[in-house]
């Protein structure tokens, strides 16, 4: 959760089957890691990236 004096934004999420591989892909094609991939408490495992263009996006894999 943002703390309550971050702006609003919304955040994309992609499921893909293998986060590690989408981080390396996604980086291989110019996109910058900001939370590596992740395992939650749940067990559910997510990475958060910048693309090129400095857009926010994450990659996440359910438990």
């Amino acid at each position: 959760m943002a703390p309550p004096q971050a702006p609003n934004f919304v955040q994309l999420f992609m499921a893909v089957e293998d986060v590690g591989a989408a981080v390396k892909r996604a980086e291989s094609l110019g996109a910058r890691t900001i939370t590596p991939p992740t395992t939650l408490p749940e067990g559910d495992e997510m990475s958060v990236m910048l693309d090129p263009q400095g857009i926010s996006f994450a990659v996440w894999r359910r438990k």
